[in-house]
């Protein structure tokens, strides 16, 4: 029996792989692949078809960041904190090398609040912003400046912008710091908001750059100063500390290198503002008498005057609670004094002068009717009426409030003349308005709930 003989199996072997860091390129066709390092794998895409990606990433890109800067623009970060004070650059024209002065005053002013509220800061919730997170403030003309304030005021949500302008286009140089408030989320203070002047300007005659700064530097120290103390009577005014208020302000009325045409008026009418709060009504009297001592010619306190004489008006009723008490001597000098301010020559931009006139003359006609003199309620209706088409449904927002206490004076007309229905519908309107005031909204809504149904308890 043949046998076969089977060959040997052939033995298996392995081969080793060596692995190396290497850069290879191969082509087929119309395309490419490339492979860079150990266990690369290579990237093949179509020459045309690839550039058409690495644009549409190049796109992308572009929009991804276009966007975000956009979202930003739209979406600015907020201010946080219980009072918040937004100091912006000073914008400046002229020479080349003025722009470095308006960076510094701005900052020198920075500096000199945050270091005046480091111990007030953790007490009553204070944030400071300097030039670099507030930007600049711009516009040729004051009512332009004020309006762009505004505009950064209610971005970030500051109470206070400190802002100014330097005018380098000719000697001397002439810097302007002005200041505006948006806010101080106090009741009833509307007559300090708006835009604020500091004064003359000041005049800078050096023309070496480093002399130039020396004189700034001396020139600005007590202004800034001033300005930082202000601010801070300005916090106490919001939490209606107003004494603490009336102190801050004393501390710069003296101050060595400040003189009354470098802002003094503003500090007074401040003065006035803070001791009327108070009721120390002379007191008050006598500071905006001295604001106006200044300057003849300003707005302002003379309606802060003319708020004090019609509640001096007032203390005999209230006393009595006899509506005959009322003095209509005082009452009669109120109305020439809002007249005064209607046709004084310097009011600020943003100050809304005329729509406070209205609303004190309607006050003052509203209490002679009341009080029994011969005047036409209609009178009183008429300016509250004025004050509320200026508030235009929120297009004016900074006198809010003041148009909520027209709605109720309203309100309070339709009572004495019967109409119930109107008169609830006018307090509804106030107690709408007064959304972050739950103490004067509650009783707004009260009255209007009680003429609605006809409950009523008191007019």
């Amino acid at each position: 029996m043949a046998t076969m003989n089977k060959k040997p199996a052939k033995k298996k072997t392995s081969k080793k792989v060596v692995e190396s860091d290497s850069l290879s390129v191969s082509n087929t066709g119309n395309q490419s692949a490339t492979a860079v390092g150990r266990n690369s794998k290579a990237l093949v895409f179509n020459i045309s078809g690839g550039w058409l990606v690495i644009l549409s990433i190049i796109v992308i890109v572009v929009f991804g960041f276009g966007g975000y800067f956009v979202w930003q623009w739209a979406n600015p970060e907020k201010m946080t904190g219980s009072f918040r004070i937004a100091v912006a650059g000073f914008e400046t024209i002229g020479e080349s090398d003025s722009k470095d002065t308006g960076n510094e005053l701005s900052l020198s002013i920075f500096d000199k609040i945050d270091e005046s509220i480091s111990d007030l800061k953790k007490t009553y919730g204070i944030t400071v912003w300097g030039p670099d997170k507030v930007g600049q403030i711009s516009g040729a003309t004051a009512e332009e400046r004020s309006e762009s304030a505004q505009n950064i005021a209610e971005k970030i949500d500051a109470n206070i912008v400190i802002y100014g302008f330097v005018d380098a286009s000719s000697s001397p140089w002439k810097i302007y710091p002005e200041f505006y408030i948006s806010s101080l989320q106090a009741y009833q203070v509307e007559e300090i908001t708006g835009q604020y002047d500091f004064g003359e300007p000041i005049q800078i005659f050096s023309t070496e750059v480093d002399s130039r700064r020396f004189e700034v530097n001396e020139k600005f120290s007590a202004r800034s100063q001033a300005i930082s103390n202000i601010t801070i009577g300005l916090l106490f005014f919001s939490i209606r500390d107003y004494q603490k208020a009336l102190d801050s302000y004393k501390i710069v009325e003296n101050l060595e290198g400040w003189d009354d045409q470098q802002g003094k008026a503003v500090l007074y009418l401040l003065m006035g503002n803070a001791a009327g709060k108070s009721n120390e009504l002379d007191l008050a009297v006598e500071y905006l008498d001295n604001s106006l001592e200044i300057d003849p010619e300003y707005a302002r306190p003379y309606i802060t005057i003319a708020g004090v004489y019609y509640l001096q008006a007032l203390l005999p009723f209230e006393v009595s609670n006899d509506r005959q008490d009322i003095d209509q001597q005082m009452l009669a000098k109120a109305i020439e004094t809002y007249e005064r301010a209607s046709f004084a020559d310097h009011k600020p931009e943003n100050s809304d002068i005329e729509t406070k006139v209205h609303f004190g003359l309607g006050q003052c006609y509203l209490m002679q009717a009341y009080g029994g003199a011969d005047v036409d309620p209609n009178l009183a209706a008429n300016e509250f009426q004025l004050v509320i088409d200026a508030y235009g449904d929120g297009q004016n927002p900074r006198i809010r409030e003041m148009a909520a206490e027209s709605h109720a004076r309203l309100g309070l007309l339709y009572v004495f003349s019967g109409n119930l229905a109107k008169a609830s519908e006018e307090y509804q309107n106030a107690a709408n308005l007064l959304f972050d005031n739950p103490e004067r909204q509650s009783q707004y809504q009260l009255k209007a709930d009680e003429y609605k149904t006809g409950n009523v308890v008191t007019p």
